[in-house]
């Protein structure tokens, strides 16, 4: 009975190492079916990280892809110039001249954002240029602006023959400098710099700095909302309620309708009378001043009430 608690005992103690030993082999694994070459040193720390994510799990219920997947995310083993395809190097016809290899290492940085990368040329060969990180759009980049700076030392650079002569074709190869490897085009005929300058670490598009700000912005607005409670707004001590708006429409009363009143046969009669005596003075029977009476008599009656 002791003996079986000693193995116990013991088996717990050694968990931890098998759980680490079993993360070892499976990052080991992973590189070999990509074909990638990695040092046994960098697996073993990469193991001690991976290990964090799953110190509380059963050796039994570790998942492979799991692991493959926390490596990734932990892994400090970066991609080397030498990892890269080698047409980035070998493809002349993309960055021979010196108008090509702004465009071609900045889409090099975009794919590549771990690989420094380093520009030289004869216009500036006590410094070349020296960056790292993803440069997003062309127009704009710290290449172009290297391109341009060629561009105006030039005498001419509309003349193709003429500016052969002031500036060579490039060539590109990955290069060590203190142990590090670097991505390198140079100019032909160009002295490579025993040791690299500075490295300038380029930051993300601002667009995408832009956008992760304004997001940060509308989450912290939403959280400052103030939460809206059902029921009656609390009453404060000394301040007095607003009143109440009611939106009341005033009420309209509807329109008459204009009934047009029948005419009397009084006023019907008078008007016939007057148009005979119109058609008598057309017909020459009455005069104007006997027409003027008539209508007069008429209207005067017809005011007064009295028999026509």
């Amino acid at each position: 009975m002791i003996e079986k608690d000693k193995e116990k005992k013991n088996y717990n103690k050694a968990k931890p190492l098998i759980k680490y030993n079993k993360i070892v082999s499976i990052i080991i694994k992973k590189y070999k079916k990509t074909n990638q070459k990695y040092d046994i040193s960098e697996v073993r720390k990469l193991a001690s990280l991976v290990y964090l994510d799953f110190r509380k799990e059963a050796i039994s219920k570790i998942p492979i892809k799991k692991v493959e997947q926390s490596a990734l995310k932990n892994s400090k083993l970066e991609i080397k110039a030498t990892d890269v395809p080698s047409y980035w190097f070998d493809d002349q016809t993309k960055f021979s001249y010196w108008f090509q290899i702004g465009d071609w290492a900045n889409q090099f940085a975009n794919a590549y954002p771990t690989i420094p990368i380093m520009l030289i040329t004869k216009k500036n060969e006590k410094n070349p240029l020296v960056v790292q990180g993803a440069t997003g759009d062309y127009d704009g980049s710290i290449f172009q602006r290297f391109v341009e700076e060629i561009r105006d030392s030039l005498t001419d650079p509309t003349k193709s023959p003429l500016w052969k002569e002031e500036i060579g074709i490039f060539f590109g190869t990955p290069a060590y400098f203190k142990g590090r490897l670097f991505a390198v085009w140079f100019e032909d005929g160009v002295t490579i710099p025993k040791v690299a300058p500075p490295i300038q670490i380029i930051s993300p598009k601002k667009q995408i700095l832009i956008d992760e700000a304004e997001e940060k912005e509308k989450k912290r607005r939403e959280e400052e909302k103030p939460k809206t409670k059902r029921g009656r707004p609390k009453k404060i001590i000394g301040i007095e309620p607003l009143p109440k708006v009611i939106d009341k429409k005033p009420k309209i009363k509807p329109l008459k309708p204009i009934v047009e009143k029948p005419t009397s046969n009084r006023v019907t009669e008078i008007r016939n009378l007057i148009a005979e005596f119109r058609q008598d003075l057309k017909d020459g029977l009455i005069s104007k001043e006997t027409y003027a009476d008539l209508v007069k008599n008429l209207t005067s009656k017809l005011e007064k009430g009295g028999e026509i």
